[in-house]
């Protein structure tokens, strides 16, 4: 494995009976533990932990399993592969659940700002002394909002899902947090 600049130490939690979540796709651990890095304006999972849940964990890491290796079989024999997949920046909110922003790149040489009609600028903030900026998206029913820090390749030390209600209120039913950024030298 090739040594990377900094790894990531993350919280995530799950709220767990979110009232009327149309993203109810988030299953799995409610609180969970990931260490990851950031390859060139995309994040990249090493490990995660249920420390709550352990028997869960081994449970959840098998489904993640399966479901990796049948849209692996997907993408090889029954559609074409992606040839772009490699430069889209991905972004991990929740375990086993990511979402494409934008073209690598592009992103980064923006300074970590939205790409996409979806996407806006709403702040900056410092987290674990990173500067930020502060982004929203919009995807229907649901809004996610992220604090990229520039100097770590746009990595996300936070982001947080929250789902559209019946009233038009919302509700936060995920929080991913940056724990500690451990500079590998």
């Amino acid at each position: 494995m090739i040594a990377q600049p900094y790894t990531v130490d993350s919280e995530i939690i799950l709220h767990p009976g979110t009232p009327g979540c149309p993203n109810c796709w988030m299953e799995g651990p409610k609180h969970a533990l990931m260490t990851s890095y950031n390859q060139a304006g995309s994040e990249v999972l090493l490990s995660w932990s249920a420390p709550d849940d352990p028997l869960g964990a081994v449970f959840w890491t098998a489904k993640l399993m399966v479901s990796d290796v049948i849209e692996r079989f997907k993408h090889r024999f029954l559609l074409e592969p992606d040839p772009e997949a490699e430069d889209h920046a991905v972004v991990y909110w929740a375990v086993g659940q990511s979402r494409v922003l934008a073209e690598r790149v592009p992103l980064v040489n923006s300074g970590c700002r939205p790409l996409s009609r979806q996407g806006q600028v709403v702040g900056q903030d410092f987290l674990l002394n990173y500067p930020t900026i502060v982004s929203e998206y919009h995807y229907w029913k649901m809004r996610v909002t992220l604090w990229m820090a520039p100097p770590l390749s746009c990595f996300a030390l936070r982001a947080t899902v929250e789902a559209e209600q019946a009233d038009g209120s919302w509700t936060v039913v995920s929080e991913k947090k940056a724990l500690k950024v451990t500079v590998n030298r």
